[in-house]
């Protein structure tokens, strides 16, 4: 879990095998694999 913009997020390292850190958000159907995938959970508060 990490705070993006005031943003709560989950995230997991995607295909690719790298940890983007959620700064990369992986799309789904992308040839190449790369990001992770990321869950907001909204602003902290």
């Amino acid at each position: 879990m990490t705070t993006i913009e005031g943003q709560r997020v989950f995230y997991s390292v995607g295909a690719d095998g790298k940890d983007d850190q959620a700064k990369l958000q992986y799309e789904a159907g992308s040839p190449d694999g790369r990001g992770d995938v990321v869950f907001r959970l909204g602003k902290r508060g």
